[in-house]
């Protein structure tokens, strides 16, 4: 096996050392044994991992992440070097990103993983949804891409988080792929799009730069945002910072819209994958109307709601463990969050004590509320104690039997008699 700081070198390139990565055993959803090093540094690599060992055996694998988005900064911009350039701004999904790779042995692809920015492998609540999805595509796009990497992100109403999807029951959608350590450009994922039938979040602009000059013009193919995207006059930008401006605004009529029609917003922002600056790398540029981007940039506290869907994220990663992880280290979660709202508020007030303390408030009430009724944990003491010697699913037969005007709670039960037993 290489050592960790010649993985460190080949793999992350020197941008990682080993303090930043951690060992991991994890199980797929198929049953294969996976170990490795992930790497914790919040770097474009965050969430990138090396696989050492399969079922036990030496392999040598590489999975990149998830790149971190980013606002349009002096360090972040797009590529503008040219007489003429084009890109697309794309809807913001409120979901979870699943990266999927190939399981690779001697070559061959055993299995089709999906994993968490942070996680080698999903967790049990976010692998739920993802069972439901039809999987076909992936496996066909795996056979013949096997040193490439996917990246969705899964929504609709069994994955709700701040924006509703309500046509939406579960699916997923094509925000970026890697191929070994490069982020694939915006067109070769129409490509893949194309032939293997993904499909990519609605277009909301394009964006065009024309001798230095930028503006944008709507180009939104959602059905059900169309009606509300407001009329807007051609105006030529001086630069790239005025023309993502002029966007922020008219994002925000368009919730404005969308709000007093259905008492909700309808979109958290746009994603743009462009070409940066420099001319020959891919990067992420995100996009969120007025009035979200600005409570970002509040220095009287962080409003409640951005901890809040931090903290459902970490849920998302890390259910089926947190009681695990938080009596070995009860500072995990924290951690995380602030990690997290990092990348879209100050960094003293992220780590203020005021914001701690929010953070384990809001933390508590999230599993608090997701802890089943006290009622609910009686009933599953009371069913083992009375058939100790059944397995779960002869447990549920008896639950039915015995508490029939609890039928509706099956599935709780059934997820509390998992621990018991």
């Amino acid at each position: 096996m290489r050592s960790v700081e010649e993985i460190c070198k080949i793999y992350f390139n020197d941008q990682v050392k080993p303090k930043h990565l951690r060992e991991f055993t994890a199980t797929t959803p198929e049953g294969n044994i996976i170990e490795g090093f992930i790497n914790k540094k919040p770097n474009k690599y965050l969430g990138s991992m090396y696989i050492y060992s399969l079922n036990g055996l030496p392999t040598s694998q590489f999975v990149y992440s998830m790149p971190k988005i980013h606002y349009c900064d002096d360090k972040h911009r797009l590529f503008i070097d040219d007489e003429y350039k084009e890109y697309i701004a794309y809807e913001k999904l409120d979901g979870s990103c699943l990266i999927v790779y190939p399981l690779l042995k001697n070559g061959q692809v055993i299995e089709v993983v999906p994993k968490s920015r942070n996680t080698p492998v999903v967790d049990k609540f976010l692998l739920k949804m993802y069972r439901l999805i039809d999987k076909s595509r992936l496996l066909s796009f795996f056979q013949e891409n096997r040193n490439t990497t996917l990246l969705f992100e899964m929504f609709g109403v069994m994955n709700k988080h701040d924006i509703l999807y309500p046509k939406t029951y579960i699916d997923i959608r094509l925000i970026g792929a890697t191929r070994e350590s490069e982020i694939l450009f915006d067109k070769e994922l129409d490509a893949i799009c194309r032939e293997y039938g993904f499909e990519r979040p609605h277009c909301l602009f394009k964006l065009v730069c024309y001798k230095g000059k930028w503006r944008h013009y709507a180009c939104c193919n959602d059905p059900d945002l169309v009606h509300y995207m407001p009329d807007f006059e051609i105006i030529y930008y001086p630069t790239q910072q005025d023309c993502l401006d002029g966007i922020m605004d008219i994002m925000q009529v368009l919730n404005d819209n969308y709000y007093k029609a259905n008492q909700r917003i309808a979109i958290e922002g746009c994603v743009i994958n462009g070409i940066g600056q420099e001319g020959n790398r891919q990067l992420y540029l995100k996009v969120k109307p007025t009035s979200i981007f600005e409570q970002c940039k509040l220095s009287n506290g962080i409003p409640r709601k951005f901890i809040l869907k931090e903290v459902r994220k970490y849920f998302d990663e890390y259910g089926s463990q947190v009681d695990e992880i938080y009596s070995e280290d009860k500072n995990h979660y924290l951690n995380y969050v602030m990690d997290n709202l990092a990348e879209e508020f100050d960094e003293n007030l992220v780590h203020s004590k005021g914001t701690k303390k929010k953070i384990e408030n809001v933390f508590l009430d999230v599993w608090e509320s997701l802890l089943p009724p006290k009622g609910i944990q009686e009933v599953c003491q009371e069913l083992c104690a009375n058939y100790p010697d059944l397995n779960i699913s002869d447990t549920m037969r008896k639950f039915a039997q015995d508490y029939p005007h609890l039928k509706r709670q099956s599935r709780l039960v059934y997820s509390v008699l998992e621990k018991i037993r």
